[in-house]
């Protein structure tokens, strides 16, 4: 398999882009694009970047050139997406089918983390081939950005996930509300230690030719043992 020498991570500043862009600082030469949460990470370039912004994008992408492209990037909020549908469908959806376009353009392998949204829950333990069944907007969107980014690069892995931990923007996931809702100082204290992503990690290095640098993509986190 090639190895990866550049490595393109958008969503930088969130829970998931920051853990990537610790995980492969150091190992490879590694970009981090983040929006309204400036970030620093050792050993990456971290850049404040717009990604609705579609001319800085292509120029940034076209002068990077890189290897690889995980886009993280999403607004996630449910409610929100709901309540602002076209902007929701601007970020979401056209950035990821731009982005997807870009990499195809420069010959990079794309990565796209979707949900496991996509399915409404009423079946469990499903499949790749399982037919989606999104319950709102934002995970309607997401099985929309699946189809056309798979359509558009065909070196492209989508990722169907649920993760959670601590995230440097200080937005609170799943993991964090409840050690915060009433497990005491000592247990939230515990939180900073632990980052729990879905084990893709065969797939990813499997379709991305991440070889020695993706085989610990998921448990990467520091302080994860």
């Amino acid at each position: 398999m090639s190895k990866l020498t550049k490595v393109l991570i958008t969503g930088a500043s969130g829970l998931l882009g920051a853990n990537l862009v610790r995980h492969y600082a150091g190992r490879a030469d590694c970009t981090g694009f983040y929006g309204k949460n400036p970030i620093s990470i050792s050993g990456a370039d971290l850049k404040h970047l717009e990604l609705t912004d579609r001319q800085s994008v292509s120029r940034a992408i076209k002068q990077l050139r890189p290897d690889l492209i995980i886009h993280c990037a999403a607004a996630t909020n449910v409610e929100w997406c709901e309540k602002h549908p076209d902007l929701a469908k601007t970020i979401n959806e056209d950035v990821a089918i731009f982005l997807a376009e870009l990499s195809s353009e420069t010959g990079a392998k794309f990565v796209f983390m979707s949900t496991d949204s996509v399915f409404d829950g009423n079946s469990g333990n499903y499949l790749e081939s399982d037919t989606p069944g999104p319950l709102n907007s934002y995970a309607t969107g997401k099985v929309r950005a699946e189809e056309a980014v798979n359509r558009l690069n065909p070196d492209t892995l989508v990722i169907r996930s649920y993760f959670y931990g601590h995230s440097p923007s200080g937005t609170r996931s799943l993991l964090e509300w409840v050690a915060c809702s009433g497990y005491g100082r000592q247990r939230r204290a515990r939180i900073h230690r632990f980052v729990f992503f879905s084990d893709q990690r065969a797939r990813l290095r499997r379709r991305t030719g991440l070889s020695n640098h993706g085989e610990h993509i998921w448990d990467s986190a520091p302080g994860f043992q």
